[in-house]
């Protein structure tokens, strides 16, 4: 995996991650568009390693950023090559 697309995950991810957590976390629906869109980015997370960062197009990084984010969520977070994310829900007293 390349360095320059390593260094661009963490940098986006975090950001991503933060912009969900002040929105109270991912719900259903981005879970469901971040499952859409890690089918359609069409590769397994081992076979990332062999590209290079010029094979990605902009929509296929901002798509695995916003993927990451939100994967970042679930229990343990998300582990990708060297990186791992992990984003927190904030609990807010109303909230059942």
């Amino acid at each position: 995996m390349t360095s320059l697309l390593l260094d661009h995950l963490a940098a986006f991810v975090p950001l991503e991650i933060l912009e969900l957590q002040k929105q109270g976390g991912p719900d259903e629906w981005h879970f469901e568009e971040a499952r859409r869109r890690w089918q359609a980015l069409d590769f397994q997370a081992h076979e990332a390693v062999q590209y290079a960062m010029p094979k990605f197009t902009s929509t296929t990084i901002a798509n695995l950023v916003e993927c990451l984010a939100v994967m970042a969520f679930c229990p343990g977070g998300v582990r990708f090559g060297p990186l791992h994310f992990e984003g927190k829900r904030e609990h807010n007293e109303n909230t059942i």
